[in-house]
């Protein structure tokens, strides 16, 4: 019987916390898939190049965080363009995937975004922790949604211009208790471009 697979994705790092939840998903025998902001980078290069080397998977998130419907062709192709160069600088290998922020103009972006060999990736199961502060209901929000195939949209950093709380503990707090539980109901934590997984087509409003 094939196992299940699940794609755990983080959106808007690096960050402080970044490290700690890569660790974590090593430590359960997965990858997990990084979409990096390109203006975050700078002071995390040597984190980069190590989590490329765990086997974890970067992608392309911007540079700046954007809402991509709300800039023009020109400006777009160059957010992805500087993003994708300053990830390839900073950890040794090029994106071949892309997220928009907040899942905003899917098609544009992913039109955009092939011109540079770049597929356009959203996800299924939101938990919400971009703004969640409670680890239970992250927790309940993942493992009520999982299924085999499933992308899950976690947030392991914060875009710079976010007036918000810039603090993940929750969400490491709440993938210390749903990476086991995944484990136990049979389930491997794989990357995006390993597991070969067709993108979400909803917009969801986060990320």
């Amino acid at each position: 019987m094939k196992q299940a697979r699940v794609a755990l994705t983080f959106d808007d790092g690096p960050s402080a916390h970044t490290e700690a939840i890569a660790d974590l998903i090593a430590e359960h025998g997965g990858g997990g898939t990084f979409f990096v902001l390109g203006d975050k980078i700078p002071g995390h290069e040597d984190l980069l190049r190590r989590m490329v080397a765990a086997g974890h998977e970067l992608g392309n998130h911007t540079f700046s965080h954007p809402r991509c419907s709300r800039i023009g062709e020109d400006e777009l192709r160059d957010e992805l363009a500087r993003a994708q160069a300053a990830v390839t600088e900073a950890s040794g290998r090029a994106p071949v995937l892309v997220r928009p922020p907040y899942g905003d103009d899917p098609e544009r972006v992913g039109a955009v975004g092939g011109e540079m060999g770049l597929a356009c990736i959203l996800w299924d199961v939101d938990p919400i922790d971009w703004r969640e502060r409670k680890v239970d209901r992250i927790v309940r929000r993942v493992l009520d949604g999982v299924h085999d195939g499933a992308i899950v949209d976690f947030h392991d950093g914060w875009p710079s211009h976010h007036t918000g709380i810039r603090d993940r503990t929750p969400t490491v707090d709440a993938l210390r208790e749903i990476l086991p539980e995944l484990v136990r109901r049979g389930y491997e934590p794989v990357t995006v471009s390993a597991m070969s997984a067709q993108p979400a087509t909803q917009t969801p409003s986060s990320s």
